[in-house]
């Protein structure tokens, strides 16, 4: 699967000296950096849903007496890039599109200017995470959008059950047409596992995002799209 969405790295937001006395002459200076993550795109096209059928809406397919679903391909079929799904006999009797909607960020922060200008080659002794927020800048999907994990990983990683992938937080379900932003809760295993990619600065990772969306018997065809960004910010102390 390959990303929609820009490549996104960290810029510096600022600056903030720190200050400690040792005694009562010694004056140890710190300096800690607030840095922020350029926003990262997730995205959710409903041209790479592959759902096909020869009517504006879902056809009513009864599958109440026998599971025909699987074989109504020429009434109903979906399967495109980044969306595995299946037609499946939904709790209605009559048969639904199910699937899930994948996508995924590559970021690199060892090519970023700003950064490398105040970091430069440094190590960092302690990556701490601020806040997360988010913000849907452009939605033309004619459905509600369900739930939207968000996961960080290795570059290897491509999909949420990937290897060395670990849950992050979750966007919120957005409502058709509708542009909300808002603030994001991390686990704390996620918070853990985004602080230890900025502080080893030189590893690329991946952003991963998915959802999981039913379309049933009478819904419309699916149209449209979402971007949504996602922007996280950090205190970091350089060695």
């Amino acid at each position: 699967m390959r990303t929609y969405g820009k490549i996104c790295v960290l810029a510096l937001c600022g600056v903030l000296p720190l200050f400690s006395l040792a005694g009562c002459s010694l004056l140890e200076d710190a300096t800690s950096f607030t840095v922020c993550t350029d926003p990262q795109e997730m995205v959710i096209d409903s041209a790479q849903f592959g759902v096909a059928m020869p009517v504006a809406s879902i056809p009513a397919i009864d599958c109440s007496s026998e599971d025909v679903c699987a074989q109504v391909t020429d009434q109903l079929a979906c399967g495109g890039q980044n969306y595995d799904c299946q037609i499946a006999c939904g709790t209605s009797g009559n048969c639904q599109v199910e699937g899930t909607a994948y996508h995924y960020t590559p970021v690199d922060l060892s090519k970023n200017d700003d950064f490398n200008s105040k970091v430069g080659s440094s190590a960092l002794d302690k990556v701490t995470l601020e806040r997360v927020e988010y913000t849907v800048t452009e939605n033309t999907l004619n459905f509600d959008t369900p739930a939207l994990a968000v996961y960080v990983g290795p570059t290897t990683a491509l999909k949420p059950a990937d290897s060395g992938v670990t849950a992050f937080t979750t966007m919120p379900a957005v409502p058709a047409g509708t542009q909300p932003q808002g603030a994001l809760s991390p686990t704390s295993e996620g918070q853990a596992a985004l602080s230890g990619y900025v502080q080893n600065y030189q590893t690329p990772f991946h952003i991963l995002g998915s959802a999981s969306m039913v379309f049933e018997n009478g819904a419309a065809l699916p149209t449209g799209r979402m971007t949504a960004t996602i922007r996280a910010c950090f205190q970091v102390n350089p060695l």
